[in-house]
Order: structure tokens, then C-alpha cells, then sequence
């Protein structure tokens, strides 16, 4: 009569090979760098819905969101500018939660343009009608941007190797 006791939890009977260990998992990427460029891509969003400029003439101050930079006649020849900010954030946050490599690497060049877009925007719109001052909104879509670089960035690096 053989022996089976030691069978039942996982060892060998004497003088029977080991059987080989199952395959090891690959390892999971973690959540970190994802929720970096989630968070940044939703700043990046969140900045297109603020004022992004304040036109003063006379007495009368206007605010204009990245939404109404759109819309608006006045300000035509810069609605690219919230318009590539919008579609680089929603990239930036879309790709960024995929977690595949390429994608983060996607993702972090959508950051790079969520940031030169409302800094560019600053630049040129100086000068222009009335007295104006650049709003909030510019400048959490910049932080967005840079958060979405980074997290796209690092997730590409830190990407665990297969």
C-alpha cells in the first residue's frame, strides 16, 4: 500500500520527482503612473471649462472660458488653442488609463501639447482687445498638462518588463 498522506498537501512520496512549479504570472503594472495621467488629463479638462481670459474695457470686465474662446467672433483666430488643449486631455486621459506601454508613451506627448497650448495662447493673446489678463483656467490645464507628461512618461518607463 502506498503512502498518500503527504500527497494531499502538495509534497511528494518518497522517491517521486517534484512536479514543476506552475508558470509564474507576468507582473502587473501598477495603478500610480495611470492615476498620475488621469489626473492630469481631468486638470487639462477641467482648465477648458474656466475663464481663460478677462477682458477689461472701460468698466466692464467679460470672462471667457476655453469653451467660449470656441464660440466666440472676437477671439476666432485662437480657438485652436482650447480646442487642441480639450483633445489632447481627453487623449491624455483615455490613454493613460489603457496602461499599455505605448500608450502611456501616447499619452505623455498628449501632456506635453495639454501644456504648450495654453502657454502659447498666454503668449499671443497679450495685446489684444482691452486690457486682458489670462485666467485660471489657462494655468490648471498647463498643471494638467505636466501631470499627464509625467505619469505618461514615467508609466513608460516604469512599465514592467515581460
Amino acid at each position: 500500500m502506498k503512502y498518500t498522506g503527504l500527497l494531499n498537501i502538495g509534497l511528494a512520496a518518497p522517491g517521486t520527482p517534484m512536479p514543476p512549479p506552475p508558470p509564474m504570472a507576468p507582473p502587473k503594472q501598477p495603478w500610480t503612473w495611470a492615476i498620475i495621467g488621469l489626473v492630469g488629463g481631468v486638470l487639462a479638462l477641467l482648465g477648458v471649462l474656466l475663464p481663460w481670459i478677462s477682458v477689461t474695457v472701460l468698466v466692464i470686465t467679460i470672462n471667457f472660458t476655453g469653451m467660449d474662446i470656441l464660440t466666440n467672433a472676437l477671439y476666432s483666430k485662437y480657438t485652436i488653442y482650447p480646442m487642441l488643449t480639450l483633445i489632447s486631455g481627453i487623449l491624455a486621459l483615455v490613454l493613460c488609463i489603457l496602461r499599455k506601454k505605448i500608450l502611456y508613451l501616447v499619452g505623455g506627448i498628449m501632456g506635453i501639447l495639454a501644456f504648450i497650448m495654453p502657454m502659447v495662447f498666454m503668449m499671443t493673446i497679450n495685446g489684444e482687445v482691452g486690457t486682458n489678463v489670462t485666467g485660471m483656467g489657462v494655468y490648471i490645464s498647463m498643471v494638467g498638462g505636466i501631470l499627464a507628461l509625467v505619469g505618461g512618461i514615467l508609466g513608460f518607463v516604469k512599465y514592467p518588463k515581460t
